[in-house]
């Protein structure tokens, strides 16, 4: 079983739904976008994940990962268990707490936090530095196995960020936003959110998707305003994109000269 190794080495977030790891909603008024999977073996117990960027560490473009828990009561919760550098999933869906994100934008909170929004789905591989407070946990032994060498991801970042892709790329904003959407569209024109996809692969802080189902935006999801962005959060965004793509090109320089 290998073992999480530490490593040095726009955008996320959703309104909660059901978790049934495997099934997927059936969401109205969408549109479906079929491309290539990845092959890629499934254990028989497959850990459900949430994953954001992480602004307190640009410098090294990791995401924050946390495993869902459902407890017998209904209640669900979460565990922090890694920073990851890249993350494939499977069966994807937002998740957003428009609470939280309606504070950031009448600014009763300073900045984004991991709580506001995440993309949820069911772990395949991830690579990157473990979170030592939780390598004692249950939630850490469900993924620990699913770590793998950096090397493992170069063929997935090819298929999902090389020049011949055909990925959707995921972002989200949520001072201009309260849903996912395709990061192609630029504010204020989104038309469409982001509701599930059946494949995710994340390198830094850049997502990517295929099998994407989205909806019609609703009145209300997208800003009319933008409200200020911070000197904490324009620091850290404009040296957590950089670092992400140093990681994304050096990942496709790599898989080119294998």
């Amino acid at each position: 079983m290998p073992m999480a190794r530490p490593q040095i080495t726009n955008l996320h977030g959703f309104k909660q739904a059901s978790i049934d790891a495997g099934k997927m909603p059936a969401p109205t008024e969408t549109q479906t976008e079929t491309q290539a999977e990845i092959p890629t073996e499934i254990p028989t117990e497959i850990p459900r994940v949430r994953i954001n960027l992480n602004l307190e560490r640009p410098n090294d473009g990791s995401s924050s990962m946390r495993v869902v828990t459902m407890h017998a009561s209904g209640r669900q919760t979460t565990k922090h268990v890694a920073w990851p550098k890249f993350v494939h999933l499977r069966n994807v869906r937002p998740v957003v707490n428009q609470t939280l994100r309606q504070k950031l934008v009448e600014k009763k909170i300073p900045h984004k936090t991991p709580y506001i929004a995440s993309l949820e789905g069911d772990l395949i591989a991830w690579s990157g530095q473990p979170n030592p407070k939780a390598q004692d946990t249950a939630q850490w032994e469900s993924v620990e196995g699913l770590c793998v060498d950096e090397d493992a991801f170069y063929e997935k970042i090819q298929r999902a960020f090389g020049p011949h892709s055909r990925w959707t790329p995921i972002g989200f904003n949520p001072k201009k936003t309260a849903v996912f959407h395709d990061a192609r569209q630029s504010w204020p024109d989104i038309t469409r959110a982001f509701v599930s996809a059946r494949e995710l692969v994340s390198a830094g802080w850049f997502y990517k998707a295929h099998g994407v189902t989205t909806r019609p935006v609703t009145s209300g999801e997208v800003e009319t305003r933008v409200a200020e962005i911070s000197e904490h959060e324009k620091e850290r965004m404009k040296a957590g994109l950089q670092t992400t793509k140093s990681i994304i090109d050096n990942a496709l320089n790599i898989k080119l000269c294998a």
